[in-house]
């Protein structure tokens, strides 16, 4: 389950263990990566579809997790990039130690 909370708003995405893998996987691949200014990335389950978009204003970089088709509901996250991007290395970081147990091991 992924939180965001904001003055006006609280917003929750549930997820698989599949489209949690995919998410931690694709941040890995955006914060070793260049920062592309294009990068979008998708991921179709059964019955919804899970989308990640760079995006930019006045404010700075930030990163758009969208939750489409759950039912006629959409939920959007967003990720800021932070100080020298240290807010997406810290969700990545976080993202990599749930998947990853107490002792090494892959979490299932």
């Amino acid at each position: 389950r992924i939180l965001e909370t904001s003055r006006r708003r609280r917003v929750f995405v549930k997820l698989t263990t599949q489209e949690y893998r995919w998410l931690a996987v694709e941040m890995v691949r955006f914060c070793s990566s260049k920062g592309e200014p294009l990068w979008v990335r998708t991921f179709k389950g059964a019955n919804r579809c899970l989308l990640l978009q760079l995006r930019q204003n006045a404010r700075g970089r930030f990163i758009v997790f969208s939750l489409l088709g759950n039912f006629g509901r959409s939920r959007t996250i967003i990720f800021p990039e932070g100080v020298k991007a240290e807010g997406w290395f810290a969700l990545t970081k976080l993202l990599k130690e749930s998947l990853i147990g107490g002792k090494g091991e892959a979490y299932h």
